[in-house]
């Protein structure tokens, strides 16, 4: 039967908002990137399933290249090196 998928209503931002998901644990994390870090280290025991990007225009989560993710979160060290740790990017 299972849990019913619901829609996720999120107010325009000028920040990145990610949603985050990792092997074994079955919620789901919206973060920006100064949470991404502490959010990272604290539930990536069996890694990253897959990190999307929040598009404003198009009201949902939308892919992600591990390049683009690198670029965006270059200047938060603590961000970069967990996602380094997790062996999501190099």
């Amino acid at each position: 039967m299972g849990i019913p998928k619901q829609k996720i209503y999120i107010m325009r931002t000028d920040r990145f908002l990610f949603l985050i998901a990792f092997n074994g644990v079955s919620s789901k994390f919206i973060v920006s990137i100064p949470d991404m870090g502490k959010t990272i280290k604290e539930h990536s025991k069996n890694g990253i399933a897959k990190i999307k990007i929040y598009n404003d225009a198009k009201e949902s989560f939308g892919t992600l290249s591990r390049a683009r993710l690198k670029l965006i979160v270059d200047y938060d060290t603590s961000a970069l090196t967990e996602l380094q740790k997790a062996n999501y990017i190099k």
